[in-house]
């Protein structure tokens, strides 16, 4: 939409909203020594993108109006 639609603050690159993890996580790699263990994981998570109107998001039109307060 932010192309598209007047509102929509154009912004690059595109932002993106990451929703709940809908998979299992998978390790990849793990390094240990003495002071450290390491690991990197990868998981599958919802996701789209942002349609920030600076007040408001199109994406998430549910989620309440941004006040001074919020």
């Amino acid at each position: 939409m932010a192309w598209e639609h007047e509102d929509v603050i154009k912004h690059w690159p595109p932002q993106v909203i990451v929703g709940r993890q809908v998979g299992e996580e998978r390790v990849i790699l793990i390094e240990e020594n003495e002071s450290v263990a390491v690991r990197l994981v990868e998981v599958d998570c919802e996701w789209m993108f942002s349609n920030p109107t600076g007040l408001f998001n199109l994406s998430i039109p549910d989620k309440a109006y941004r006040t001074p307060n919020y």
